[in-house]
């Protein structure tokens, strides 16, 4: 892996933890917990913060498996054609989530469509971020190659 390779990485974890943060406190506080509360005991706000949690985190790594494929390109030029094999196991990927919410499989929750508009609305960051850096520092890199 190449040196400079790493301040990537290190900052797309820290792009997804973000997310994923931001997701799950504005899920609790929809479920009325209080920043500096002590203890928070809603059993259905906890369920549906975990499920939220899995199926954010699953998305925005199908993003960035997508993202690390096409490196240098823009995400939109090659995605149903670039690599089939991840468009498909992207599509299953999201299904398996919807349907383990949807049928409480492994104790998650169904997902709604506004906690799916969260999802969405946070992998839309990630992929704007994602297309903006290649845009910016892309071209560079491949003069320098």
């Amino acid at each position: 892996m190449e040196e400079k390779t790493y301040p990537h990485i290190a900052g797309i974890g820290i792009i997804i933890a973000i997310i994923c943060a931001a997701a799950a406190w504005w899920n609790l506080t929809r479920f009325g917990w209080h920043p500096f509360e002590k203890t928070f005991s809603g059993i259905t706000a906890s369920t549906k913060n975990t499920t939220l949690m899995l199926a954010t985190f699953g998305i925005l790594q199908i993003i960035n498996a997508v993202n690390v494929k096409n490196k240098k390109s823009s995400v939109s030029k090659n995605l149903l054609t670039g690599n089939m094999h991840l468009t498909c196991v992207a599509i299953i990927a999201v299904l398996i989530i919807y349907l383990a919410g949807k049928f409480e499989f492994l104790g998650l929750a169904p997902i709604s469509l506004i906690e799916w508009q969260i999802i969405l609305f946070g992998g839309a960051i990630l992929l704007i971020i994602e297309e903006v850096r290649k845009y910016l520092f892309g071209k560079n890199e491949i003069h320098q190659s």
